[in-house]
């Protein structure tokens, strides 16, 4: 079965960091599986508009904590959060990335991290019994293999905004920042009882100057879905360490790598806590908080060597299935209100091959199968979706389908329109929601300027077609 994972464009976070760092580019087809891979799916990494060239220059590009301009003239908020939630101001970051795989900046004034940080406790936002948007005050549970909201079948939609909490005068950032007027359309566009998936990694929990937990930018997001109804996904952290511990994910990662604390003096130097640590201190904080939907623990996660190198696949199952019987039962111990998602791109990823994709998810620590739609515009149900829904269902678990990308721009040669994308989108949603998922979430919203304006994209901006459609659905 061929590898999908190679060369995703959701796997490119940090991608090229790496392989610059060995001497590599991503065109270079020296990433192991390459030459097995269809040309469609190689350029994806390659493409300068492509969500993996952002989400690189994202992870470079981080500005000092001093005075920059938001893209409505207004100042940047510098000082360290209160932990109070929506009241840090600030707008969209505007400065240009720097060419992948340049250096990456050293911010003014770069803090001298403590050697035992110690989290600093804040309050724990109290939800309201029912978000005055209309969106359900009930937590969402799993049904066999289907989602239940209010003790009835549940299905949804909504988008991708991984930069959500992002807030450069407070945390590393990771993307965009988004204004609270930004914050407040994005889900004011949608639905109640929609979905937004985003980062919550622990560099975006972290204060960058005290590097103790900060949780205003996590909190920001969360409350404002909770006043207009939408619900959320929260990823803990990523398979490449990008925007987060730099750490990439190997087989020894997950199993137990987790324990240890991986804080280099790279940017971002803001996750001083293990990834275990972090899960613990994430769950204390949002277990009684019925705005998120479910938690991933990681995005995306294939246990390889850098570069998506997968040495060993029996060794990789292994991997995954301990740490899902590890992580994912202790996150049920300790929050026993929210389901767990595997974050998983679907079967014949590292790991994941063949049977071992029912084996990874048969453990007791994984409630939700997801899979990730690239590649494939025209095809409203991929083969290896058809394939992954049959195992989520031989495993008696529900699927979503957590990105799904069609890139687009309007009046630029060879490049699909808004208007097709939206059409190819809901020709997806239709056949895939019948298949049998329980969710779609289209990556990647931006407060503006999709693409850059001039650029083939991912980007979803304000006024796309899709978002009506997603919120109609």
């Amino acid at each position: 079965m061929r590898w999908r994972a190679v060369l995703h464009p959701s796997r490119a976070l940090g991608v090229a960091v790496l392989l610059a760092a060995m001497g590599l580019t991503a065109a270079s087809g020296l990433v192991a599986g390459a030459s097995g891979v269809p040309r469609s799916e190689q350029a994806l990494l390659t493409r300068t508009g492509s969500r993996a060239a952002r989400a690189v220059g994202a992870t470079l590009g981080a500005p000092s904590g001093s005075s920059t301009s938001t893209a409505a003239g207004s100042p940047r908020i510098t000082g360290a959060g209160s932990g109070t939630a929506r009241t840090v101001g600030g707008g969209s970051f505007t400065s240009s990335p720097p060419a992948l795989g340049s250096a990456s900046p050293a911010p003014t004034d770069p803090p001298t991290p403590s050697s035992t940080p110690t989290p600093t406790p804040t309050p724990t936002p109290t939800p309201t019994s029912r978000p005055p948007g209309g969106g359900s005050s009930g937590f969402v549970t799993r049904c066999g293999n289907q989602l239940c909201l209010d003790g009835s079948p549940w299905t949804f939609t909504g988008v991708n905004a991984y930069e959500a909490a992002t807030d450069w005068g407070v945390n590393a950032g990771c993307g965009t920042e988004l204004t609270d007027s930004q914050l407040d359309a994005l889900f004011a566009s949608l639905a109640p009882n929609d979905v937004v998936r985003f980062w919550a990694f622990q560099a975006l929990a972290t204060n960058y100057t005290t590097k103790q937990l900060d949780w205003t930018g996590i909190d920001r997001v969360i409350n404002a879905a909770s006043e207009y109804g939408i619900k959320v996904i929260p990823a803990l952290t990523g398979e490449s360490g990008g925007c987060d511990d730099n750490e990439w994910k190997d087989a020894g990662w997950y199993d137990g790598g987790y324990n240890d604390v991986y804080d280099s003096s790279a940017w971002p130097n803001s996750t001083p806590l293990s990834y275990s640590a972090y899960m613990q201190a994430f769950l204390a904080r949002y277990k009684d908080n019925p705005t998120i939907a479910m938690i991933e623990l990681v995005s995306e996660p294939s246990p390889t060597e850098s570069g998506y190198v997968c040495v060993n696949e029996a060794a990789a199952a292994q991997a995954l299935r301990s740490f899902f019987d590890t992580e994912g039962v202790e996150a049920h111990s300790l929050d026993p209100n929210h389901l767990i998602e595997s974050g998983l791109q679907g079967v014949g990823q590292c790991g994941t091959q063949g049977s071992d994709y029912s084996y990874v998810m048969d453990s007791a620590g994984v409630d939700v199968a997801s899979y990730h739609d690239y590649g494939s515009d025209s095809s409203p149900v991929p083969t290896d979706l058809a394939t992954t829904l049959s195992a989520a269902a031989a495993s008696g678990k529900p699927l979503i389908v957590g990105e799904v990308g069609i890139e687009a721009q309007n009046d630029l040669a060879g490049c699909t329109s808004y208007a097709t994308r939206a059409t190819e989108m809901s020709a997806k949603m239709s056949a895939q929601f019948a298949a049998g998922i329980s969710g779609f979430l289209p990556w990647d919203s931006v407060p503006s300027n999709p693409g850059g304006g001039n650029t083939c994209s991912y980007d979803i901006g304000p006024g796309d077609p899709l978002i009506a459609d997603i919120a109609a659905w």
